[in-house]
């Protein structure tokens, strides 16, 4: 199961990643695809998936609270664009321990370590998407590195202690400068 969880707009780069789906299919019949979440598109991207012939095989059942209930069923987070809105659900997948295959952009480097902490891809590729998917599906051990790694990164830098530290750092610097202006 590959699991994207965001807006279903075209920003978010999730034909690419349908027509990648055929070729999973192809592959790996019994694949499936969740694309969670709602957006303008929703109607558009769904007709997508029956022109393709993959409903079934792509569900798109709206949005959902159980975000950790979703992460803990899903096999590969995937995540189409490098957009900096997708930061969040790249973070919840690696404190989850799945494998994230991420479009490469400037944002994706920054959360991303290619090879270290997930796969970074190009956007406009469904044959390399699909390779990227269809290697963690048959082969999980292969990136198991990988996801200790990343859970790792995100225990360390990103816990909930982490960015109060953080916030509070900033604050404190703010509360200085305010105070050197009086």
């Amino acid at each position: 199961v590959g699991l994207f969880i965001g807006d279903l707009c075209r920003r978010n780069q999730l034909d690419s990643l349908i027509t990648a789906w055929s070729f999973i299919i192809r592959h790996r019949p019994d694949a499936r695809l969740w694309l969670i979440g709602d957006g303008p598109d929703r109607g558009r991207l769904f007709r997508h998936v029956q022109d393709s012939e993959l409903v079934g095989r792509i569900n798109m059942p709206g949005c959902f609270d159980a975000e950790k209930e979703l992460l803990q069923a899903a096999d590969v987070a995937i995540v189409p664009t490098g957009s900096p809105a997708s930061t969040p659900f790249i973070f919840a997948a690696m404190a989850a321990r799945l494998p994230v295959i991420a479009a490469e952009s400037a944002g994706t480097r920054s959360t991303i370590i290619p090879g270290e902490t997930g796969t970074l891809v190009p956007a406009d590729f469904p044959n390399i998407w699909a390779d990227a998917i269809i290697k963690v599906i048959e082969n999980p051990q292969s990136v198991a590195g990988m996801i200790s790694n990343a859970s790792q990164l995100v225990r360390r830098y990103y816990s909930i202690e982490q960015m109060a530290a953080s916030h509070m750092g900033v604050f404190q610097e703010l509360i200085t400068k305010m105070s050197a202006r009086s």
